[in-house]
């Protein structure tokens, strides 16, 4: 089994790979493996200026009803506000066995722009205030 674990003061991942249980592909089975991701993560509000600012490294979308955090290998990044709170999801990522390594940098990849993403987010909520 292979693992990753991503944490920061404001993102926190666990990815875990286990032999897939999916008995529809018997003949790939022993190549197809499971990624079972638990995404924790806490943001601010995100202005346009900073999701412009990231636009090039990450694709982010906003589902207002989904209630829940999501990231694939791609860049895409999902959220359920802009205006921010802390969210946690668990989900599977299928993926073969050859392809572990290079979603795992990827993963990080993504991970690592999201948090600066979000430390500038919260250095901007901070600058922002007004203290008497």
């Amino acid at each position: 089994m292979r693992r990753l674990r991503f944490k920061t003061k404001y993102i926190d991942v666990l990815i875990r790979y286990v032999f897939s249980q999916d008995k529809r592909f018997p003949k790939v089975s022993d190549e197809l493996l499971d990624g079972i991701i638990t995404f924790k993560v806490d943001y601010p509000f995100l202005s346009n200026q900073i999701i412009e600012k990231y636009s090039n490294k990450l694709q982010i979308e906003f589902i207002e009803d989904y209630n829940r955090v999501y990231f694939a290998s791609s860049p895409s990044v999902i959220l359920p506000s802009r205006y921010g709170g802390k969210f946690t999801s668990t989900f599977v990522h299928p993926t073969y066995r050859e392809d572990i390594t290079e979603n795992m940098r990827k993963y990080v990849n993504i991970l690592s722009d999201l948090d600066n993403l979000i430390t500038e987010a919260y250095e901007e909520l901070h600058s922002s205030e007004t203290s008497f």
